[in-house]
Formats: structure tokens, C-alpha cells, sequence
């Protein structure tokens, strides 16, 4: 049969016999199909993009000598953390991996390289994996591990991580790698958040600056814990309380060196509760006593500086906002965080005891609630470790609660003091 016969209705006419409904509804799955691959190559574009200008600061920020081949007889330190370990809240060169092998070169270690291997933003988890990349690329011969801050903070929602934490899926786990995928979450929270009128910053009442003795005192007592001396510390504040009782940047010192030490831990919130009760309410006193409380599982007294925090800085971190969002009905919540601090860190403990490489933990400022997780995965696991808990004067730390310059500078020779004490052994 020749073209010319080929029946009406028939073949080349087939589509036109076919119901309106079905030709609809397949136009529309290949437009949604052709949208959705539109979207996705406009997500793949931007994640790219976004890890390339992330490599190049990462490179404009790091120092060419974490990049050099170790030469025989160099001893290879990795650093590997978050956004503290990288150094955000100090400009560049100001990193505590930057100061620490100046510090160790110092104190007789000799020939000594220090790999900066912190990222912004990840979790242990997520440092897991750098220290797989990071050990295979660099051989070093001691791994430095200071995380936990981020665990509580994917997708900025108790509940997800919770669920990532305790299924470790496929999809969860591939969807927190892609940055693209943050960035709309934030973008999402922050438009919800003007929604609902929340931008406006009321911000802290001012309060007067201490008078010249105090400020002698507390210049004193930074001498002292600088040099390690935290007993001499506590000593000098608890000495100068008598004469000042009624002076809440004494209470405020005293408690938040007291804040460091779980023996000590309620006691340090009293003496910052009296000094807010005096006047001096400011956002590091409101969130070391927000931490202070969820550490020792009183949720409810945690409550009332959460909802402090979120109406006079609704545009700060979104941990306080997420916790009241999510009512915290008890110890379970941030208990799922610290056990997950304490798994990864066995994992690491386990990963660089098979290759021999010596596994040193290190601690935040007094106050945050990882601190606890980590003191007990080092007793656990008979590992080193550098408390920074000493660390609260308010000139080394940043406006984002980061150290800055001089308290990554302390930060550093806390790491070399126990180093160098490791390596006398």
C-alpha cells in the first residue's frame, strides 16, 4: 500500500483521534519536565559557582605555606574545625593554625607545619569527611579536631537534624552538602521573618563602663588566665567580690570564668543572673546563660533569655529563634547533639588511631554547649585536649561571637602549651 492509501484516522492522524484530556496532561508533563531540569541546571550553575568563589577565598585567605609539600623531617599538623579553626571573626593571617606554628617553632618543637583545614558552616559530621581528604592529601603526624558548634544547626531546625542524625539517609545527607540548598533555607527564614515583623532590632539598654579600679582588676585577671593560671583567675575575682558587690562587670567575669567548669556551672549563672538583675544586659550575657542552662538541662530558665534574644536580635544567629520555634520539652533535644559530637568523635578517634596519628581535641569559650560533649569523648577515648573555656574577656571576641585576632592568639597557646607538653613526654 502506497503513502497515498494509507487510511483516514490512521498513523500521521493518530494525535488528532486522541482525547483533549490526554493531550493535555502529556504537553503539561513535558513542561514540567523541561522546568524541572531548567531549575535543576540553574541549581547546579549556582552551587558551582558558589564552590568556586568559596575555594578562592579559601585561597586568598590562607597562607601559601598550608599548601607546600612537607620536606623530610617536618612534622605535619592538620587542623581540622569550623568556622573558629578558619579564622572568621580575625582578619588574614590571624587564624590560630597561623599563630600556632609560630608558637610551636618558638618552644623548641623545630621544623613544624600547620594545615588550617577549617570550614565555615560544617559540623562533625561534615568534618568527618574533611579528615579523610584532609590525612590522605597531608600525612600529618597529629590531627587537632575543634567542632560541635554547628551540629545543631542544619537547616536551622532541631527537628530535621534530629532526623538526619539519627537515620544518616542518602537524600538528607546529599541535600546538607549543597550550599544552594542553605542559602534558600536562609533566604526562606529571613523573608518569613519580615513577614511576620520581626526585623526591627530593639537592641540592649547602655550601661555605664567601669570605673578605673574594676578596669585594673579585670586587666589583671586577663594576665593571669592569658598565662593559663585559671585558679589565680577565679582567686583575683572572688577576692575583689567583697569590695564590689554591686559592680556587674566583677559578677559578670567571675561567672562566666566559672561557667568553664561543669562543677562550677551554677554557680556561674548566678553570678550572671545578678549581674543582669544590676543592669548589665547584653547579648553575650543573655546567650551564656541560654547555653549555661540547656547544658545542665533546665530548658525552662533557658526560656526566658531565648525569648529575650529573639525580640532584641531577631537578625542574630538563628539558634534561640529555632529552639523556642521548636519547644523544647526537654533534655532529649540538644542530648541528640552532644551524642552525635560524641559518635563523630569516636568515628575520628578510631580513623586516626589505625594510621597513627595522634587525635587532640579542643573546647569553645566557657558557656557553649558542645564544651560538655567533648570534655567526656576525651576521657572516653584517653585523648589531649585544649580547653579554651578560660577565654571570656569580651576584647577577644568578634561582633558575631567569633574570636577575633587576640583571642585566636590565646586559642593558639592553649594548642601549643599542650602540644609541646605532648611532645616532653
Amino acid at each position: 500500500m502506497s503513502p497515498d492509501e494509507v487510511p483516514k484516522g490512521v498513523g500521521m492522524c493518530n494525535d488528532l483521534k486522541m482525547p483533549k484530556t490526554i493531550l493535555f496532561l502529556r504537553e503539561a508533563t513535558v513542561r514540567l519536565l523541561l522546568l524541572a531540569g531548567g531549575v535543576l541546571m540553574g541549581l547546579l550553575v549556582a552551587e558551582g559557582g558558589m564552590r568556586a568563589a568559596g575555594s578562592m577565598y579559601r585561597f586568598y585567605r590562607l597562607p601559601p605555606a598550608n599548601s607546600a609539600t612537607s620536606t623530610s623531617g617536618q612534622q605535619t599538623i592538620l587542623s581540622i574545625g569550623d568556622s573558629f579553626t578558619f579564622g572568621v571573626g580575625a582578619v588574614k593571617g590571624k587564624s590560630y593554625p597561623e599563630a600556632l606554628s609560630r608558637r610551636l617553632i618558638e618552644g623548641g618543637l623545630g621544623d613544624v607545619r600547620v594545615i588550617n583545614g577549617g570550614v565555615p558552616g560544617t559540623n562533625t559530621t561534615e568534618m568527618l569527611k574533611e579528615l579523610r581528604v584532609g590525612v590522605e592529601k597531608h600525612k600529618p603526624d597529629i590531627v587537632l579536631f575543634w567542632g560541635g558548634a554547628n551540629n545543631n544547626n542544619i537547616f536551622r531546625t532541631i527537628n530535621n537534624y534530629t532526623l538526619f542524625a539519627r537515620s544518616r539517609s542518602l537524600l538528607p545527607e546529599a541535600m546538607r552538602r549543597w550550599r544552594t540548598v542553605r542559602l534558600l533555607v536562609q533566604w526562606m527564614e529571613k523573608a518569613a521573618a519580615v513577614a511576620k515583623g520581626k526585623e526591627s532590632k530593639a537592641g540592649f539598654p547602655e550601661f555605664s563602663p567601669p570605673s578605673p579600679k574594676v578596669q585594673e582588676v579585670l586587666r589583671r585577671e586577663e594576665e593571669l588566665r592569658s598565662a593559663g593560671h585559671w585558679d589565680q583567675s577565679v582567686a583575683l575575682m572572688r577576692a575583689s567580690l567583697p569590695a564590689a558587690q554591686s559592680d556587674p562587670y566583677v559578677l559578670s567575669r567571675l561567672g562566666w570564668l566559672l561557667l568553664g567548669k561543669p562543677e562550677h556551672r551554677s554557680e556561674g549563672a548566678a553570678l550572671l543572673e545578678r549581674s543582669l538583675a544590676i543592669g548589665l544586659d547584653n547579648l553575650r550575657i543573655r546567650i551564656s546563660l541560654a547555653e549555661a542552662y540547656l547544658g545542665m538541662h533546665e530548658n525552662q530558665k533557658a526560656r526566658i533569655h531565648l525569648r529575650v534574644l529573639y525580640e532584641r536580635d531577631p537578625k542574630g544567629s538563628t539558634l534561640w529563634r529555632n529552639l523556642l520555634a521548636h519547644e523544647m520539652t526537654g533534655p532529649e533535644d540538644y542530648g541528640v547533639f552532644r551524642k552525635v559530637i560524641e559518635w563523630d568523635i569516636a568515628l575520628a578517634a578510631r580513623f586516626c588511631a589505625r594510621r597513627g596519628i595522634s587525635l587532640v581535641l579542643q573546647t569553645y569559650a566557657a558557656g557553649m554547649w558542645p564544651n560538655e560533649a567533648i570534655v567526656r569523648a576525651a576521657q572516653t577515648h584517653g585523648l589531649a585536649l585544649i580547653d579554651n573555656s578560660g577565654i571570656t574577656a569580651g576584647e577577644f571576641f568578634a561582633a558575631d561571637g567569633h574570636f577575633n585576632g587576640l583571642g585566636y592568639a590565646v586559642v593558639a597557646d592553649n594548642t601549643a602549651r599542650v602540644l609541646l607538653s605532648i611532645e616532653n613526654r
